[in-house]
C-alpha cells in the first residue's frame, strides 16, 4: 500500500509539471501566434516558437513568455528604423527565425551566469523585469566581468597561498601552535597579514630584504588557543642568526615584547582561551570582583592541563618557560644552519645560470667587505689587436703617417670609439679604462657596466640586464667597432691586398656571377 501511495505521488508530481511547462506553451502561442509559423523550405523547419522552446535552459520553460515578448520587441523596433542595412527584412520569418535564434543564446549566457547576477542587477535574475534586448545584454555583460573577477581573485588566492608555502618552512608543528619562517618578502606578507610588522606590509614599503641581508630571521608563531582577536594570537620572534641570538617578539600591533612577553603568551595559549576566554583574567585578577565563570573556567583549564587546583598555576608557568626556551634554542640552531640572506652559492648559481659569454661578473660577500649586504660589478676585458686580427677583411693598424686627420691620432686613446660602438649596439657603460696603462703599445681595455648591491632578487635582476647586454655584445660590437674604427681611418687593408685581394664582400658577389664575369672582372683588378 505504501509504495502504490508513493508510485501515485510521483506520478502526480510528474504530471503537475508536464501540465505548467504545457500551459506555458500554450500561452506563448496564444499571445504571439505569428511565432509558431515554420519555414516551409529549408534545413530547419522549426518555427521561432519551436526556436525558443527547444533552446530554453531552465527545463520547465519559465523563460519562455520573456523570450517571446524580447523577440516581438526586437522585431518591432527593426521596422520603426528603416532604411534597414540588414539583407533580411524585419518582420520576415527568415528574419524573425535568426533572432529567435540569437535571443536563445543570450539566455542560455543568462542562465548560466544566475549566480553573478546580484548587487544592484538582482532584480533581473528574474528575466520578466528585463524589458529588452539590450537590457539583457547589460545584464549578461556585467554578470559576465563579475564571474570573471571571481575566478581571478580564486586564481590569485590558490596561487599566492601556494607560492607562499612554497617560500617557506614549517619549523615545528604541534597541536598548540605552528612555527613557520618566511624565506622571502612574499611569504612574509602572506604569513604576516593583519599585522602591523613592516616586514609584512605592502610590498612596497616592505622591509623585510633589508633586515634579511643584515643576518635576521624572523620566525612566525601562530597560536591555536587564542581567540583571532588576541594581540598575541600571532607573534613574529626575532634571530639574528649572525651573532646566534634571540633578539626580540612582536605582537600582531608590532609592540616589543621580551622572554617575557613570550612567556605570558604561551601561557594565555596554553589555558585555552579561545575555549576558556575568562581563564587568564582570574589567575591575573587584579580587581576584587573577578570575571564572570572566570574562577571556574581556569580551574578546568588547569585541570585540562592535568595540573592540580592548588598550585596548578604555577606549575603552568613552569611548563611554558620550559615551552620558551626549547622554542628559541630551536630557532636559534635553525639559523645557525641557515643563516638569513642568500649564500654564496645561491649567488653563483644565479651567475651559472645565465651563461654570460662576454661579461664578467665579480661578486663580493659580506665576510670579504665587512659591510651588510653583497657587492656586484660587471664588467669585460677586450683586446683590441685580436678584434682587428679577427677580421676576416684582413684589416690592419694604419701608421701615424697614414692617418690623415690629427683629430683621429692614437694619442687620443680609443675610449670615445669603444663607447660609441657599445652604444650602437645599445650598451651602456659607466667606465671605460686602458687595462695597461702604463704601456703604450697596450690596446687592452677594461669596460664596466654596472655596479650594485643588496638582495638575491636585485642580483638576479642585474644579472638579467646583463644578460642582455651580453647578447648585444655577441650579436654586433665587434663589427660595429671594426667599421667606425676603419672609417676614421685607424685600421685598413694593406694598398698591396687592397690591389690584389678582393674585398671579402666583392668575393661574395663574384660567386654569385657567371664563370665568364668572374674571369672578366678579375682581369679588370689585376690589369
Amino acid at each position: 500500500m505504501k509504495l502504490l501511495f508513493e508510485n501515485w505521488r510521483k506520478y502526480a508530481q510528474l504530471n503537475e509539471e508536464q501540465l505548467l511547462i504545457e500551459g506555458r506553451i500554450d500561452v506563448a502561442k496564444k499571445k504571439y501566434p505569428e511565432f509558431t509559423k515554420a519555414l516551409s523550405a529549408g534545413v530547419n523547419r522549426d518555427s521561432p516558437l519551436d526556436t525558443l522552446i527547444n533552446a530554453d535552459p531552465s527545463g520547465n520553460q519559465k523563460y519562455l513568455m520573456a523570450m517571446a515578448r524580447i523577440l516581438d520587441d526586437v522585431i518591432k523596433k527593426a521596422i520603426e528604423s528603416p532604411p534597414w542595412g540588414d539583407h533580411l527584412r524585419p518582420g520576415s520569418l527568415l528574419f524573425t527565425s535568426r533572432e529567435a535564434g540569437r535571443i536563445a543564446d543570450y539566455v542560455e549566457k543568462f542562465h548560466e551566469l544566475q549566480p553573478f547576477i546580484r548587487d544592484q542587477d538582482k532584480p533581473f535574475k528574474d528575466i520578466n523585469n528585463i524589458k529588452n534586448l539590450n537590457a539583457l545584454k547589460s545584464v549578461i555583460n556585467t554578470a559576465q566581468r563579475k564571474k570573471q573577477e571571481s575566478e581571478r581573485k580564486k586564481q590569485m588566492k590558490g596561487g599566492v597561498s601556494q607560492k607562499a608555502k612554497e617560500e617557506s618552512r614549517v619549523i615545528e608543528e604541534t597541536e598548540d601552535y605552528i612555527i613557520i619562517r618566511p624565506e622571502t618578502t612574499h611569504a612574509s606578507c602572506h604569513y604576516g597579514k593583519g599585522t602591523k610588522w613592516c616586514i609584512s606590509a605592502d610590498e612596497a614599503q616592505n622591509h623585510y630584504d633589508s633586515y634579511t641581508e643584515q643576518g635576521v630571521a624572523f620566525y612566525f608563531i601562530f597560536f591555536a588557543n587564542l581567540p583571532n582577536d588576541d594581540q598575541s594570537k600571532k607573534l613574529a620572534i626575532v634571530i639574528n642568526t649572525t651573532e646566534g641570538d634571540f633578539d626580540g617578539v612582536y605582537d600582531v600591533l608590532d609592540n616589543q615584547m621580551d622572554e617575557a612577553g613570550l612567556d605570558n603568551a604561551l601561557f594565555k595559549n596554553a589555558l585555552n582561551l579561545k575555549k576558556y576566554p575568562s581563564a587568564y583574567d582570574f589567575y591575573f585578577q587584579e580587581g576584587p570582583e573577578p570575571m564572570p565563570n572566570a574562577e571556574q573556567q581556569y580551574y578546568q583549564a588547569i585541570s585540562d592541563l592535568g595540573f592540580p587546583r592548588v598550585g596548578g598555576g604555577q606549575k603552568a608557568q613552569q611548563m611554558v618557560k620550559e615551552q620558551r626556551r626549547e622554542i628559541l634554542n630551536l630557532l636559534i640552531q635553525d639559523g645557525r644552519e641557515n643563516p638569513a640572506g642568500a649564500g654564496e652559492e645561491q649567488f653563483l648559481e644565479v651567475i651559472e645560470r645565465h651563461a654570460l659569454k662576454n661579461i664578467e661578473i665579480e661578486l663580493e660577500m659580506p665576510v670579504e667587505t665587512g659591510i651588510d649586504y653583497p657587492v656586484w660589478e660587471s664588467f669585460m676585458y677586450i683586446d683590441l689587436n685580436e678584434i682587428v686580427e679577427a677580421s676576416p677583411r684582413r684589416l690592419k693598424w694604419k701608421s701615424e703617417d697614414e692617418i690623415n686627420d690629427t683629430e683621429t691620432r692614437r694619442d687620443r686613446g680609443f675610449d670615445d670609439y669603444i663607447e660609441k660602438a657599445l652604444r650602437d649596439s645599445n650598451v651602456y657603460p659607466t667606465d671605460i679604462e686602458k687595462f695597461l696603462a702604463s704601456d703604450p703599445n697596450s690596446r687592452e681595455y677594461k669596460i664596466t657596466f654596472e655596479r650594485g648591491h643588496g638582495t638575491l632578487d636585485t642580483f638576479e635582476q642585474f644579472m638579467q640586464q646583463a644578460r642582455w647586454d651580453d647578447g648585444q655584445i655577441e650579436s654586433s660590437f665587434d663589427e660595429d667597432l671594426i667599421e667606425l674604427l676603419e672609417d676614421v681611418g685607424i685600421v685598413g687593408r694593406d694598398e698591396r691586398e687592397e690591389h690584389y685581394w678582393p674585398d671579402p664582400k666583392e668575393k661574395e658577389k663574384q660567386l654569385d656571377l657567371p664563370l665568364q664575369e668572374v674571369y672578366t672582372r678579375w682581369r679588370q683588378l689585376i690589369s
